[in-house]
């Protein structure tokens, strides 16, 4: 009877989805509009590179007020429907971001109270990991990276205008990643470094809380407070290092992208002498330029966000992966 109740629990547990495989699950349709919204939102900002093409090429050359009004309104109205999307996948996010936090919170504050002896609840650390994900969620970190796959896009559209043009923002483009990756790099053990200063400060504070009478009775008072400065100096210089890297990369990445501007336009109206371009095929490619290294440049400046959110997921997800067990029922 005893076999028959655990094999009958086991084969329950098998077909019950986890906890994060629901949430994926539920969240679906959402991120489907996300992902479709997203499509429409990158599409629509084709429209005003095209406008000042055709602006400058043909309604200039055919005087034509009633093309000038058409392109115009087109213009204006693909615009606003971009920002009616954009506003929409932000708050999308947002909505999903307080949905993971009220759907994983209450199971990892249980399960963050059951500690081992001898260490503090874990509670607080695995909320703080909710945190994390509904940050990142709700920021402006994953839609950048949500529409970096789009970049290769406006650089081919700056190809078809010019490859030589196309050249410029590629090479800016692939320096950026660069930047980005090697920042990460870079920065990886500082940070790591900062997050166990933080855990030895945590622990600091919660052994001297949890023995206070003998650590008042013993005078080790002063003893645990200098361990417990050394840690938070410890801290504040790595946190100090890995964000004076970070600004330093950020800055740089920001004066390539002037430098790609500056250079499409010198190199643009050099070819508009030589009667190679025109010059309105020269600032539709600068506009193009310009959306396609915003986004590279947006990603890689929250790489970091990234890294973090998910190594917060992958600690959520191992929280909650035992969570279904099952339940032996008595014969």
């Amino acid at each position: 009877m005893l076999e028959e109740t655990i094999s009958a629990n086991s084969d329950a547990h098998e077909r019950k989805p986890g906890r994060v495989r629901t949430a994926w699950m539920r969240s679906s349709p959402g991120l489907t509009a996300v992902a479709v919204f997203s499509i429409f939102i990158n599409l629509l900002k084709l429209a005003t590179p095209i406008y000042v093409l055709q602006l400058l090429d043909r309604v200039v050359a055919s005087r034509s007020l009633e093309t000038l009004l058409m392109l115009s309104v087109i213009t204006l109205a693909a615009i606003i429907c971009g920002a009616l999307l954009e506003a929409t996948r932000r708050k999308l996010f947002a909505h999903w971001g307080n949905w993971i936090e009220r759907y994983f919170g209450p199971a990892l504050f249980t399960s963050g109270m059951q500690r081992e002896n001898g260490k503090p609840p874990a509670s607080s650390t695995k909320l703080r990991d909710v945190a994390i994900l509904r940050s990142f969620v709700s920021s402006q970190g994953l839609t950048a990276w949500l529409d970096l796959p789009w970049a290769p896009l406006f650089i081919a559209c700056v190809f078809l205008i010019s490859p030589t043009l196309g050249y410029l923002v590629l090479v800016g483009s692939l320096l950026a990643l660069a930047m980005g990756a090697l920042n990460e790099y870079l920065t990886r053990d500082a940070r790591n470094a900062t997050r166990r200063a933080g855990d030895d400060v945590r622990d600091w504070v919660y052994n001297a809380e949890r023995e206070r009478e003998t650590v008042g009775s013993l005078n080790t008072a002063s003893s645990f407070a200098r361990k417990w400065s050394d840690s938070a100096i410890t801290r504040q210089d790595e946190h100090l290092r890995s964000r004076s890297v970070h600004i330093n990369f950020a800055v740089g990445m920001r004066m390539v992208g002037q430098f790609v501007r500056i250079g499409m336009l010198g190199v643009g109206i050099w070819l508009v002498i030589n009667d190679t371009l025109s010059l309105g095929a020269v600032i539709a490619a600068n506009i193009l330029g310009r959306i396609a290294y915003a986004l590279v440049q947006n990603a890689m400046v929250r790489w970091r966000d990234v890294v973090k959110a998910r190594r917060a997921y992958s600690r959520v997800r191992n929280s909650l992966e035992d969570e279904q067990a099952p339940v032996l029922s008595r014969a």
